[in-house]
This record gives structure tokens, sequence and C-alpha cells, in this order.
């Protein structure tokens, strides 16, 4: 989620990315979910710089898709939804400081910031979009009070985040969409993975897993065709050769352990793609994404 200083902005603006029906579903507790007699709930958000975003007021508990998309032109994000829960006692409004905080480019605030992130909030993802693509993720959505802001405005100084309210009531129905492949984030040999087939389609239905013990998100930005994750790891550790071949970067907002997103990316071209996550580590305080956290795949 969250790059350190000039990488950090680079790598997230880019200059700055199931249970299936009738089974359980463990989130941050267990979901029953209804026979799929049910299409997923599809909500349209057009995020502006200059008017925001709007939602309903509610929608009904179950699988709820988010079909964002913006009109504005820029390189890299422009706008990247991000929906959350509290947890305790917590305010939304001190989850929002949470986050701004592991969007620091001080490591150990950042490390104290996403730890405060997680102890205060369930991240139910997002989406993250640019002019040139619309971005879908379906979100398993028990009742409660939800909120969702751009997590980009943490980018701009004197930016207040604007965090709009969205209700979701009654049982749990529907079911997952069909997924055309899993990426999971895990944590292997001790350092957090992303673990993905090297072959995906374009355009593709992705289920996103959360697999670990740390909050993670998936952001994907093609690359050069022969980009090796050695590439990215060298262009990470130095900063001189670019490996990608677009400046726009799309993808997943940030989940907690435990959640899946599915993911669809509209008019993604065919080729290869690097998948990254910039959440900074938990004790480390570095985005996942410099530690390693990065693996390429072609789409076709």
């Amino acid at each position: 989620m969250v790059a350190r200083s000039k990488l950090y902005s680079f790598a997230f603006r880019v200059s700055i990315v199931a249970a299936s029906a009738a089974t359980a579903l463990t989130l941050t507790g267990t979901v029953a979910v209804a026979a799929p007699r049910h299409r997923p709930t599809t909500v349209p958000v057009v995020m502006t710089l200059d008017e925001g975003f709007t939602l309903p007021q509610s929608v009904r508990a179950g699988w709820v898709t988010f079909e964002v998309s913006t009109p504005d032109v820029s390189g890299g994000f422009l706008h990247y939804l991000q929906g959350f829960r509290t947890l305790g006692a917590a305010d939304p409004d001190v989850v929002v400081a949470d986050l701004r905080a592991a969007l620091s480019p001080d490591p150990a605030t950042a490390a104290a910031g996403i730890a405060a992130t997680a102890r205060d909030a369930d991240l139910v993802g997002g989406a993250a979009v640019d002019a040139a693509t619309t971005v879908s993720v379906t979100l398993p959505l028990t009742a409660g009070t939800y909120y969702f802001f751009d997590l980009n405005d943490l980018f701009v100084p004197g930016q207040q985040a604007v965090l709009h309210k969205l209700r979701v009531v009654g049982g749990f129905i529907g079911h997952a969409p069909a997924a055309d492949a899993t990426i999971a984030m895990r944590t292997v040999a001790g350092a957090p993975r992303f673990v993905a087939p090297t072959r995906l389609p374009a355009g593709g239905t992705f289920r996103i897993v959360n697999a670990s013990d740390e909050i993670h998100e998936l952001a994907t930005q093609k690359v050069v065709p022969g980009t090796t994750d050695v590439d990215i790891q060298r262009f990470f550790d130095s900063g001189t050769t670019t490996p990608f071949a677009e400046p726009s970067l799309r993808g997943a907002g940030a989940i907690s352990p435990g959640r899946i997103v599915y993911l669809r990316i509209e008019r993604l071209s065919a080729g290869p793609y690097a998948f990254m996550c910039f959440v900074p580590g938990k004790h480390s305080g570095v985005p996942h994404a410099i530690e390693g956290m990065h693996t390429v795949a072609t789409m076709h």
C-alpha cells in the first residue's frame, strides 16, 4: 500500500498497486453463504477529482460488486477506493489517521500506522483505477456499517478524506463470481509473497485470498517483455532502470488477513504484468514490494 518517499509515491501513483455457494467463508468471523440463487448486488462507483463519488445508503448483505471507474486522465493511480469497518470502539476517523501514518516515508511511523490499522479496522478491499480501465471488485459483506473513501486523498497535502457510510443489511445472500484463477497472499519462508499462476486470461476474474497474517493489496502494472522478478527487485533496490511499460497501476484495494476479493480489470491488454503489494510491513515499515512481494504473470 505504500512505498517510502519517492519510491512509494512512484509505485502508488506510478511515477508511486471462497468460499463457493452454500459453503462457509471465514473472514473475521464465519459467514454462511446461501444457495446460488441471487446474483451479486452491483454498485457503480464513478470517482472524480472535482466531485468525489457517491454510494447508496444501504445494500443487502452478500456478495457486492463495486464497478469502479474514473473519467480523470493522468498517469498512475488517480483514485483508490478503500473500504473498511471499525473494530472494537475505534472511530472511523481514527482508522483514516492510522492509514495516513502507514503512508509515512518514515519506516517506524509506517510500521506503527499499519499495526494500528490492523487493530482498529477490518479492511474489506476496494479498487485502484485510472481512466483507461474499469475495475470491478466483488466483496463478501455481512450486515453492519462500512466506510469507503478515496485513499489517494491522503497523498494530497491538506486534503480531507471524505468518508462515505454504507449500511449493509439483512442476511447474507448470493454467491461468489466464477474465478478464472486464484492469487494467494502468503508468508513464504518468513517473507510476504504472491502465489499465482504465471499465465492468466486478460480480462479474467481473479480470486484474491489473503492467507497471511498481514494486510495486503494487489496492484498490477504492465512490464517490458522479458522482465523478471529479479529485474523488478533490482529496480526497487536501485531505482535506476525501470522495467515498467506503462505509467498506470490498477488493482484491488487492501484487505485484512482472512479476507477474499474477486478482481476483474476491463480492457486489460495482453502481455506481461507485475503484481505488487505496497502495504508496509508490520515490523519493518518497508513496503512489501521492496521486500520482494512481487511476481510477473503473462496475460493472454
